[in-house]
């Protein structure tokens, strides 16, 4: 399951690989732990809460648009 789960994650997920060291990712409970500190709800709140603030309209974007992103 470990190395299924391993061979999945892709994008940021799979960065998680690359930013972790070995013993914290060998077995399948601790990448688990992992993946839910760093995407537990709160986390994400947290982030998007990060991009609304910084978001601004761009060139030529409609408020429309703006407002559907």
């Amino acid at each position: 399951m470990l190395a299924s789960l391993k061979a999945s994650l892709v994008g940021e997920a799979g960065q998680v690989l690359w930013d972790s060291d070995r013993k914290s990712v060998d077995t399948l409970k601790k990448l688990l732990n992992i993946l839910r500190c760093r995407y537990s709800e709160s986390r994400q709140a947290d982030k998007y809460r990060m991009e609304l603030r910084l978001r601004r309209r761009r060139s030529a974007e409609t408020l429309s648009k703006m407002y559907v992103d």
